[in-house]
């Protein structure tokens, strides 16, 4: 809800680019390890899919098997991105080393 009122001043499609460690971690969980270290684009897909494998964990799959990180700081990465990606209709997140 706080960030609705933001929406409609961002262009739809946006494509955001960031170099922060943790989007690198979401990158490695959703594209694998390599993904970590070449960079890469993460579209509402994969974010979508990368979140239904952190709920999964969460409902008591282990972690391992989802390759997800259990920390507080991926989930609220994983969580505020894929709201970015919804509520604020980003195309594509792009991590770049």
């Amino acid at each position: 809800d706080a960030i609705m009122p933001f929406a409609a001043r961002i262009p739809r499609g946006l494509r955001v680019r960031s170099a922060s460690a943790v989007v690198q971690r979401v990158a490695a969980a959703a594209h694998g390890p390599s993904a970590a270290t070449t960079g890469g684009d993460l579209g509402v897909d994969a974010i979508e899919a990368l979140f239904s494998r952190w709920v999964r964990m969460v409902h008591g799959a282990p972690a391992a098997r989802e390759g997800v990180p259990e920390d507080a700081a991926f989930a609220a990465a994983i969580v505020l991105l894929r709201e970015c990606m919804h509520h604020l209709r980003w195309a594509a997140l792009r991590w770049q080393p």
